[in-house]
């Protein structure tokens, strides 16, 4: 039987793994952040949705099969480059925001073990992701802010 330090290091090892980036991009990442000086390791997280029938017109159409994809890159401001880190495979005919709105928290945090700062995510106004943002900030907060800040 482990004590509670044995299973307090176990957490903690997991707690800093990696959660939805790939040990690949993981590694490319890495290469690319050693130059970096940490006032240049500010990112854009960015995300666009594309039909799976557009990618490959011989994908399956029909109720068990993924409609969408959504591919997350990290856009490093400092020098203007792009890295792809993923994506996720959706289902248009289910609400999958909230699922996509933890998904888009865990590449916010896989980035952030890495000493990769956030500072923006950026989408084209896709329905998708209107339901990811509605679930991560209540709205009716976040426009009031807009609004003072707008006033001031």
């Amino acid at each position: 039987m482990k004590n509670k330090e044995e299973k307090l290091d176990e957490y903690d090892e997991k707690m800093d793994d990696l959660f939805l980036i790939h040990s690949t991009t993981y590694v490319i990442l890495t290469d690319q952040i050693l130059s970096l000086m940490p006032s240049q390791r500010n990112v854009m997280l960015t995300m666009n949705e594309y039909c799976l029938n557009d990618i490959n017109p011989v994908h399956p159409n029909n109720e068990e099969s993924p409609t969408h994809v959504i591919i997350f890159c990290v856009r490093f401001i400092a020098d203007d480059t792009f890295q792809p880190i993923g994506g996720l495979l959706i289902y248009k005919q289910e609400d999958q925001s909230v699922l996509l709105a933890e998904c888009l928290k865990a590449y916010i945090n896989d980035l952030w073990k890495l000493g990769l700062y956030v500072v923006a995510t950026v989408s084209p106004p896709f329905e998708t992701f209107k339901g990811i943002i509605n679930n991560l900030v209540d709205t009716q907060n976040a426009c009031g802010i807009f609004t003072s800040l707008q006033q001031a």
